[in-house]
This record gives C-alpha cells, sequence and structure tokens, in this order.
C-alpha cells in the first residue's frame, strides 16, 4: 500500500508540475504576443531591420567580385530585389566580376540559376562577366564555395555581397570568418511609395461605420502590418545568427 501511495504522489507531483510549465508557457507566449503587437505600433521594427542590413555592411570603393547570394526561386520577391541591385552595382563597378552563388542545375534552363542568368543579361549585364556558384545550399557554404573558386587568393579580393537587409550581418560574418578580409555589403532594401496613399471613404462609399474610418490613418492600415513583417524577419535572423555563432561559422 505504501509503495502505491508513493507511485500516486509522484504522479500527481509530475502532473501538477506539467500543469505549472504549461500554464507558463501559454503565459509567455501570450506575453510575447501582446508585447509583438504592441512594438508593431513603433517604428522599432523597421529600425532593427535597417540595423540588421547595414551595421556590418561598410562601404567600398571599386570591388573586383559582386556576390548575388541566393534567395528561394525566381520569380521570386527575394530574388527579383537582389538581381535588380545586381544590375545597379554592375553599372557602378563595371570593372566587378559578377558570382551568382544559388544551388541548381545550370544546364537546365528552368532551375532557379539559369532564370537569375537569363533575367542579369536580359537587365544588360554581359554574360562574360557573371560566374556561378551553385552548391552552396546554406550562407556559411555559400561562403566556403565562393572561396574555393577564388582558390589561395582569395583573401586578397575585395567582394562586396548582395543580399536581403536582413541576411547582410550574418552574411558578411560568415564570409570574414573563411577569411575574406574585405568584405562590403549592399542591402536590397525595397523603396517607398512616394505618393500619398490617405483616402476619402466618404467617395468611396459603402457602409458607413464610424470605427471603421482608417482611411487617413497610414499607420493603422499599412504601418503596422508592415512593423510585424519586420518582427518575423528581424526575430528569425537573430535566431540564425546564434545557430551560427553556437555552431562556430561567424
Amino acid at each position: 500500500m505504501v509503495k502505491g501511495r508513493n507511485k500516486l504522489n509522484i504522479k500527481g507531483k509530475a502532473s501538477e508540475w506539467g500543469r505549472k510549465i504549461a500554464r507558463l508557457t501559454f503565459l509567455w507566449m501570450g506575453g510575447v504576443a501582446i508585447f509583438s503587437l504592441l512594438i508593431a505600433f513603433t517604428p522599432l521594427p523597421f529600425w532593427l531591420y535597417k540595423w540588421m542590413g547595414t551595421s556590418n555592411a561598410g562601404q567600398m570603393e571599386n570591388p573586383q567580385y559582386l556576390i548575388m547570394l541566393g534567395s528561394g526561386g525566381v520569380p521570386g520577391e527575394g530574388s527579383l530585389m537582389r538581381m535588380w541591385y545586381v544590375k545597379e552595382a554592375a553599372k557602378e563597378f563595371p570593372e566587378a566580376r559578377i558570382i551568382i552563388s544559388i544551388p541548381g542545375d545550370t544546364v537546365d534552363k528552368e532551375s532557379t540559376i539559369s532564370k537569375t542568368l537569363y533575367e542579369l543579361e536580359k537587365w544588360g549585364v554581359k554574360s562574360e562577366r557573371l560566374y556561378v556558384e551553385n552548391r552552396g545550399v546554406n550562407t556559411r557554404q555559400e561562403a566556403l564555395e565562393v572561396r574555393n573558386k577564388m582558390h589561395s587568393v582569395y583573401s586578397r579580393k575585395k567582394i562586396m555581397l548582395i543580399t536581403s537587409p536582413e541576411h547582410m550581418r550574418r552574411a558578411v560574418l560568415c564570409f570574414q570568418k573563411v577569411g575574406f578580409r574585405e568584405v562590403a555589403g549592399l542591402p536590397a532594401f525595397e523603396k517607398e511609395l512616394e505618393s500619398n496613399l490617405s483616402i476619402d471613404q466618404k467617395k468611396l462609399g459603402g457602409n458607413k461605420l464610424s470605427f471603421l474610418k482608417f482611411g487617413n490613418s497610414i499607420k493603422v492600415r499599412y504601418n503596422f502590418w508592415m512593423q510585424l513583417d519586420y518582427e518575423l524577419k528581424v526575430g528569425r535572423e537573430i535566431m540564425a545568427l546564434n545557430y551560427y555563432f553556437i555552431k562556430g561559422w561567424i
């Protein structure tokens, strides 16, 4: 009987601890959610996003290589943004070689790497300037593969990375970690729409409900959701930076 009671006591305590842990977990998650929503009404997520893109990018005159890092398929928001910046950088630095670091089969015309090369050539980037690194599947491997392509002289090369703003800090640190000494970055920031987006809801018609009158509130209609998006990007990247640090990749 005593043994049976002890087992019941242990199970009861374990169950109680389980409920406490579950309660604390839900409270923590709820607190994070509320904090995230409140922060989205401020410009803080954007400034963190901007810091990710510029804090470690640096400036560089006459880079020898422009390196575009991969970002999903084509067409895709990330890839097209980076390609646009590659095209502009190719004009600004006409002597620089361009390395496109995207995994895929260059023989397959429907692959992402082939479509990227095709689009850049269509936008005026000469094919003889374009080089391919198509083995790297994460930032660490991309840095290693680019280094291998440059052989023993890689450490003396001036390179400029082209990638999404939230990814820039990790990318620069990765390339520095594998031995590149002169690394700069060109973050692919999107441009703001210059038009006034305020609307006159009376002219648009529809239900006349007072609590839905947000026509002149750009913060509610657009900024709030953009800040939430920045929060997700920055949060994911902070996790990635911590993982890369633990692995010794940055």
